[in-house]
């Protein structure tokens, strides 16, 4: 019957079946290859990323230990200036009881 395919048609069909399970096999293996790229990608920027994370965690701590220092600095400052400001309260004081003593008109405010 004419449905039946010819010998040589069918073996050309055969080559072709063949050429095409060639290029699907080469295409898995690049699909393999890519996918252990993208793994091995995968887990350079896993890697790079717990090293930010690490670094991030330590600046964090170096800015924590800083504030720190700036603020006892600050409380330091202030009380520095109460010292200040009760050691300038008493010299006026002194320098005035002095003038008093001598009995002399106070300096003139420069």
């Amino acid at each position: 019957s004419p449905h039946t395919m010819s010998e040589s048609a069918l073996s050309e069909r055969a080559l072709q079946c063949e050429k095409q399970i060639e290029s699907l096999q080469k295409i898995a293996v690049t699909l393999q290859n890519d996918q252990k790229s993208n793994l091995t990608f995968k887990q350079e920027l896993l890697a790079e990323l717990k090293q930010l994370k690490k670094t991030m965690k330590k600046e964090k701590k170096d800015v924590d230990t800083m504030y720190l220092k700036l603020t006892e600095s600050e409380e330091e400052n202030a009380a520095l200036k109460k010292e200040v400001q009760k050691l300038t309260y008493r010299i006026n004081h002194l320098v005035m009881a002095k003038f008093d003593a001598d009995n002399k008109e106070p300096p003139k405010q420069e």
